[in-house]
């Protein structure tokens, strides 16, 4: 009988030994890979999410003009009379701020329209809810564009029943809301 005890007292002492020695190994590589999963996928998700924003801000806006043979050719402008040291001169007023400005800029269209909380409450509460997500403003009017409630619009463009953009403009957009004409800020 003492050999019996003897061998479980020895088969005992080996299985403590393989525990020490199976607790000291590393993790297998699909355990580790369990918990990165997850961030792998938030991460990707969030590239995708960036792409396909940037996607619908940088894709050019569908030309809604007539056909060219529709088209009636413009006048061709008269050349421009060349820069003299008295054109190029400051007028008195204005700022150098004004002067280092391209012509374009300078002449960004302003907008004399009330901003939209300015208006009367009574047309204010039949405006329809506008969320600006995102405004774009160039020399160029033909790169101007302001994404309202997740749509892009142009000068003219259409937004919803009687909702129009008038102009897009460098600190917002005009918009007509049934003959009522207010401004928007993009801030």
């Amino acid at each position: 009988m003492s050999l019996i005890l003897d061998a479980l007292r020895r088969a005992e002492a080996g299985r403590g030994r393989d525990l020490g020695q199976r607790l000291a190994q590393p993790l297998p590589p699909h355990a580790r890979r369990k918990r990165r999963s997850g961030a792998r996928l938030l991460f990707g998700a969030l590239i995708v999410a960036a792409g396909v924003f940037g996607w619908v801000l940088l894709s050019p806006v569908t030309d809604q003009s007539p056909p060219e043979s529709a088209q009636v050719p413009l006048p061709e402008p008269a050349p421009a009379a060349p820069a003299t040291p008295s054109a190029v001169s400051p007028a008195r007023g204005s700022s150098l701020a004004e002067i280092a400005l391209p012509v374009a800029e300078r002449e960004a269209p302003v907008s004399s329209a009330p901003l939209l909380l300015q208006l009367p409450d009574d047309i204010r509460a039949t405006v329809p809810e506008l969320a600006v997500n995102a405004h774009f403003w160039s020399a160029d009017p033909a790169r101007r564009f302001i994404v309202l409630n997740m749509g892009r619009y142009r000068d003219g463009d259409a937004v919803r029943d009687g909702l129009r953009v008038i102009a897009v403009l460098p600190e917002g957009a005009e918009l007509d809301w049934r003959g009522t004409r207010f401004r928007i800020n993009a801030q």
